[in-house]
């Protein structure tokens, strides 16, 4: 395996692992990443994806199958919490948002449903998503902050995306600073991946 195969295999089991792409997503993502490091067709770079992708894709499936249905997993209760944050509270929460903090602030109002008055933000981004997934043990990274016009500071909505965390059964870290990031427990990451008719053909 060259070096740019290797380094598009690498990039795939922690995608792959961690369940925020479709399949034909992963592909094309790993295809692209195939094409911008070596010398190669972009047929050859397709074919190459679906060897590198396919197999991971199918051996998440099986772990999948050894998880305790009746016990929510880590990526379940952060989707609980992050949708009572967004419903209950006025704050747009999101999950492997953008690719790092910077783009994820300037870019958490993309989306809102118009007239929507949000009070303030909550997200984590790929970095921190490539960091945890592939270090189980590590901690999740969430980075919030406070609306233009909002009466709430970075602190007040720091306790409430703490409280909504922790009621959702996460173990949470934050010493009340609005300027540092609320920090989450992430002993193994478990989501489910998104599965598509499409899928068969792989």
């Amino acid at each position: 395996m060259g070096d740019a195969q290797k380094y598009a295999a690498d990039l795939a089991q922690w995608q792959v692992k961690s369940g925020f792409w479709t399949l034909d997503e992963l592909i094309d993502r790993t295809e692209q990443v195939l094409q911008d490091n070596g010398n190669i067709t972009a047929e050859d770079a397709k074919t190459q994806a679906v060897q590198i992708v396919a197999p991971l894709w199918h051996q998440q499936l099986a772990a999948e199958r050894s998880w305790p249905k009746d016990q929510k997993t880590i990526a379940e209760k952060f989707a609980a919490a992050f949708d009572t944050l967004h419903k209950d509270h006025k704050i747009p929460a999101r999950m492997n948002f953008t690719c790092c903090r910077t783009c994820g602030v300037s870019e958490i109002g993309i989306g809102l449903e118009e007239g929507e008055k949000p009070v303030g933000y909550a997200f984590f981004h790929e970095q921190t998503t490539e960091s945890f997934v592939q270090y189980p043990g590590s901690s999740i990274m969430i980075y919030y902050g406070t609306w233009k016009g909002s009466a709430l500071t970075s602190e007040d909505v720091g306790k409430i995306v703490v409280q909504v965390l922790t009621e959702a059964g996460l173990s949470v870290d934050w010493d009340g600073n609005g300027n540092k990031a609320i920090e989450v427990d992430c002993e193994e990451w478990r989501k489910r991946l998104i599965e598509e008719e499409s899928d068969l053909y792989y």
